[in-house]
């Protein structure tokens, strides 16, 4: 059958058969079970959901149950998050009570520990509580005392002698876990002792993998050395939060440390030592961010003293002029710009050897040098070809480590397994062939090594010879190096 319906009449919406679909039935019921029950319950708890107390404890238990501290027991965790944790309750509790029934501190306490806290409870608590507590520590109106192993009076923090004259009898580690043992103990104290990390580096060494140990006369010499240094620690002032602070930052070849302090009658007084030794990538730096990393160091390590107080930073070069001033700057330099600009403190620049504090990090014994023993150089010497390498001679070439190790096998006496690690690796890339010493580089290109005057002729040649010219400073240094390794 045909539909003979009009545009308009099939686009009209239908209607038809709506009309009983939409009338909303009348409610006829006048009691609900549910909602009778809910009435019920709450008229008849004062309390719901945690502002019950006995739920709260429940909850609270439940909770705490999970924390774990090494060496805290989990009644302490609970004694001491308690009131925290009643902090809104409290409030509810206190908004309920009449008007006028609390006047005094005793109502409150008495309303509040006996509606929450019966004697059921309490004896409880009172029977754990002594167990958590060293009575002996419990004196009053006393000039010193120890806090946290430390003995604080009047002149300031001192180690606490006690713990010391137990350290000081001990012998030396025999096998790794004792050296983890006595360097945990000392490291305590770490605090108190300038060049920690660089006196400990012998024994440190022998922590690393793969290193076999052998507590050499160099380590037992560092830990007679630490023993000495904890029993002569000298005494840290508490700081003085009206007064800025100075810090003192360093950096050497493989060590950055920092000395934080106060001046107290125009005398420099150390609040906190503190030092750390480079790993490979960080011994790879350049001066300057050599000394930018002490300085970075130094603010993470002192954040809690620092942040929100004002601070003078002497360093021994312009490392900071040089970081904030760099517009194009990596990764690793912007997050130590992003963390420097919490502090508020002033730059004063001023030579290492003025900035006494800190700058035995700088004056570590120089590996090269005692590099030979005094040998007379006869015909069963054997690099005859390098006899112009003279002892401690200032013409030595830069390249002389590397030139014995490859013809006669003479490694540097002195090094530590770090600096070993890099003069080996750099080692693989030169050979020997008498009387010169090559460079393999990476695109299987040989270059001879030069030093000194050789070096300065090669230049000139490169610019006023027969094939050099005028090129600019940049082609004429391209073309030194594609002639030499310098």
């Amino acid at each position: 059958m045909a539909d003979n319906r009009t545009m308009a009449q099939m686009l009209q919406a239908p209607i038809e058969g709506y009309e009983d679909a939409i009338v909303v039935p009348p409610i006829n019921a006048n009691n609900f079970e549910l909602k009778q029950t809910l009435i019920n319950l709450v008229q008849s708890n004062q309390f719901t959901g945690r502002q019950d107390p006995h739920n709260h404890l429940r909850f609270f238990n439940k909770v705490t149950s999970t924390f774990r501290h090494p060496e805290v027991p989990n009644t302490t965790v609970k004694l001491l998050l308690f009131p925290f944790s009643l902090e809104g309750e409290a409030r509810i509790w206190l908004d309920k009570e009449p008007p006028r029934s609390i006047l005094t501190w005793e109502d409150l306490v008495s309303k509040f520990i006996n509606q929450f806290f019966p004697p059921s409870k309490t004896t409880y608590l009172r029977v754990k509580t002594p167990s958590l507590l060293n009575w002996e520590k419990s004196h009053f109106m006393v000039k010193e005392g120890i806090v946290l192993g430390h003995k604080i009076s009047k002149k300031g923090i001192e180690v606490d002698k006690a713990k010391i004259e137990v350290i000081s009898k001990l012998p030396h580690p025999t096998t790794v876990k004792g050296i983890h043992s006595f360097l945990g103990h000392a490291g305590f104290y770490r605090r108190f002792i300038k060049d920690f990390s660089k006196i400990s580096r012998p024994m440190t060494h022998l922590l690393e993998k793969n290193s076999p140990f052998i507590f050499s006369n160099e380590c037992i010499q560092a830990f007679r050395t630490l023993k000495d240094k904890l029993t002569e620690a000298p005494i840290l002032i508490a700081p003085n939060w009206d007064q800025p602070f100075e810090l003192m930052c360093d950096a050497s070849d493989f060590d950055v440390g920092a000395v934080l302090g106060q001046r107290i009658e125009k005398h420099f007084r150390p609040i906190h030592y503190t030092s750390k030794m480079m790993n490979q990538a960080e011994a790879n730096y350049t001066t300057t961010k050599k000394e930018m990393l002490a300085v970075v160091y130094a603010f993470e390590n002192f954040c809690s003293y620092l942040i929100m107080n004002k601070s003078v930073v002497y360093t021994d070069h312009s490392a900071l002029k040089y970081l904030f001033a760099k517009k194009d700057v990596k990764a690793r330099l912007l997050r130590w710009i992003l963390l420097l600009q919490e502090f508020d403190f002033k730059v004063i620049d001023t030579r290492g050897a003025k900035n006494y504090a800190a700058d035995h990090f700088s004056s570590l014994e120089n590996p090269y040098e005692n590099v030979f023993d005094p040998k007379e150089i006869n015909e069963t010497f054997p690099l005859e070809s390098l006899n112009k390498v003279a002892y401690k001679d200032q013409s030595t070439p830069w390249y002389a480590d590397l030139a014995n190790y490859h013809a006669g096998n003479f490694i540097i006496k002195g090094m530590t397994s770090q600096q070993k690690k890099k003069f080996f690796k750099d080692a693989r890339h030169y050979f020997w062939d008498d009387p010169y010493l090559f460079r393999t580089w990476a695109d299987q290109l040989i270059r001879r090594c030069v030093a000194g005057n050789e070096a300065i002729d090669i230049l000139n040649a490169c610019h006023s010879g027969p094939t050099g010219g005028h090129y600019g400073a940049s082609y004429t240094a391209k073309k030194f190096f594609d002639s030499c390794f310098y």
